[in-house]
């Protein structure tokens, strides 16, 4: 997917008032024809990110029912919301995706080892041949209500990928008051932005089997398991990355709103940026891990000073 602002052309050839940006992938025969990033990693020029801390809290400070209680009778509230759920499962884990990608089959074979070890789960996609009509992209609500369930598994089809951090963690997760349990980023990175204390990483066991252990262990202690939300009841303000204090509580609103004033402000100081090869930022500029498997053309590892920043 690719997004233009106003006209497209070659580096050499364009102005200032000519600035198509990266949005995501493009293809590699228009790969110089850039003049920005806009992704959600956050070496982006614009940074538009899956979700944030606040957006994921709403529910604590903008439902009626929840806003006017004490920090206290809000966790509380939480944990009677996990005892409607009517199987006996802690964690949920909705994938269809298994093997299409390296980091896609590492995370299933990872899964599976969780469930060989005994992990009470929850499972729905083609992976448990359990194919469902839900369609989060339009706010649907699967049969499952993962609004019940304790932990959820947010576990990425890439590894190590720098700040691929998706929707499985803020949406399926944090959203739904489901502590994410992560597969696939890296702690660092899943650090960076996170709520603190919200979210347990698989890296962090030895063993899957050590994982599925401290997961029921959580699950059958109370206050241990409310530990993983207390950051609800921090301030929405302190909560946000300090990058999005500026705009509003929608990521996809403060990405755009700097993108319009920093081209205004390269317009006014007769600044030019554009990068001599996108996809020498999108492939390469990451982590090795990242680029398991894959080969590149000889001339992406050739180019250096990447962005470029010109006067006119």
């Amino acid at each position: 997917m690719k997004f233009f602002l106003e006209t497209f052309d070659r580096p050499r050839n364009k102005s200032i008032n000519q600035q198509p940006f990266f949005f995501k992938k493009t293809s590699s025969e228009i790969e110089s024809a850039f003049n920005g990033t806009m992704n959600y990693r956050r070496d982006s020029d614009f940074v538009k990110s899956f979700g944030d801390g606040s957006t994921a809290n709403l529910h604590r400070y903008f439902l009626n029912e929840t806003r006017k209680g004490t920090n206290e009778s809000y966790l509380q509230s939480i944990l009677e919301e996990k005892k409607l759920l009517k199987e006996d499962v802690v964690a949920a884990w909705f994938v269809s995706d298994c093997d299409h990608t390296i980091g896609a089959k590492m995370r299933w074979d990872y899964g599976k080892k969780l469930i060989e070890a005994g992990i009470r789960i929850h499972g729905e996609g083609e992976c448990f041949n359990k194919v469902t009509d839900k369609k989060f992209s339009k706010m649907e609500k699967a049969d499952f209500n993962l609004e019940h369930v304790k932990f959820y598994l947010a576990f990425e089809n890439a590894y190590h990928c720098d700040d691929y951090i998706s929707e499985k963690f803020w949406r399926n997760a944090l959203t739904n008051r489901a502590v994410p349990i992560v597969f696939g980023p890296s702690i660092a990175d899943v650090d960076e932005i996170a709520p603190p204390h919200s979210y347990i990483h698989a890296e962090w066991f030895s063993s899957p089997e050590l994982l599925v252990k401290y997961i029921h262990w959580l699950a059958d202690n109370d206050e241990q398991y409310l530990d993983y939300h207390r950051w609800r009841n921090i301030s929405p303000e302190r909560l946000k990355h300090p990058i999005e204090l500026r705009f509003s509580n929608r990521p996809e609103d403060f990405a755009f709103c700097d993108l319009c004033r920093k081209i205004r402000i390269n317009r006014e100081a007769g600044l030019r940026q554009f990068y001599k090869s996108i996809m020498r930022w999108w492939s390469l500029d990451s982590s090795p891990e990242c680029q398991m498997g894959t080969q590149y053309p000889d001339y992406l590892y050739k180019i250096e000073n990447n962005k470029v920043i010109v006067k006119e």
